[in-house]
């Protein structure tokens, strides 16, 4: 799976009930998937579309794909945090998180905030109640916003882990789990490196580009060329 597939699942999408003007459970996936595939489709080239979304060949493709990972995997899980008392939801900010996905540029798309929403309108429609050391079904119930051991499994199934404080900087670490402003590379939590500085993944970059990296041989982070509109 690709760094923005896996954002794409895991990053913004949340179920709940919304108002007049809000998201509701059963628009949540459709929406979601509707406005991120079409920035993804209006600023990738069909081979960078096909590889970023699971081999789609266009918006349509695209759009029913991820409604379908998302109402199909994500949503029963959160809605059933909901339920719990573990976190809640509200579906106008929401709204105001997907039209700030709508009007990003394909600068903002290759940088990878379309999936990774880097912004506060996407952070502020979750509100998660469970305290360090209790049981959570992911970040999101967290008031610390980290899950520390949870897992989704391909038939939907949540692994509960436990909230706690995420890992700083220097600190062990596995996947994406690492403070705010931190990346987990090779283990380790670390600050990602701005344009300029030497790199050897794309992880280590502020960007998520480390332009010209090959083998043992260094490239430098800079801009990502992928699904930049060019």
């Amino acid at each position: 799976m690709t760094r923005a597939a896996y954002l794409l699942l895991l990053g913004v999408a949340v179920a709940g009930c919304g108002g007049d003007d809000g998201i509701s459970l059963d628009e949540l996936g459709q929406e979601m998937a509707t406005v991120m595939c079409e920035r993804l489709a209006s600023c990738c080239t069909p081979d960078e579309l096909r590889e970023e979304t699971f081999g789609s060949e266009d918006e349509a493709e695209c759009v029913t794909v991820y409604t379908g990972l998302f109402d199909g995997l994500l949503v029963p899980v959160y809605q059933a945090s909901l339920d719990a008392g573990r976190l809640s939801y509200d579906g106008t900010k929401m709204r105001a998180c997907l039209d700030r996905i709508a009007a990003l540029t394909c600068e903002d798309v290759a940088r990878g905030q379309v999936t990774e929403g880097t912004f506060a309108e996407c952070d502020s429609p979750f509100t998660g109640h469970v305290a360090d050391g209790e049981e959570c079904a992911t970040d999101l119930d967290c008031v610390s916003g980290y899950c520390s051991g949870d897992a989704l499994m391909s038939d939907g199934t949540p692994i509960f882990g436990t909230c706690a404080t995420a890992p700083g900087i220097s600190t062990p670490c596995d996947g994406f789990e690492c403070a705010e402003g931190l990346a987990c590379v090779s283990g380790t939590c670390i600050a990602p490196q701005p344009d300029g500085a030497s790199c050897t993944s794309d992880p280590q970059c502020a960007s998520g580009s480390c332009v010209g990296a090959s083998g043992t041989e260094p490239g430098t982070c800079g801009p990502p060329m992928t699904c930049d509109g060019l």
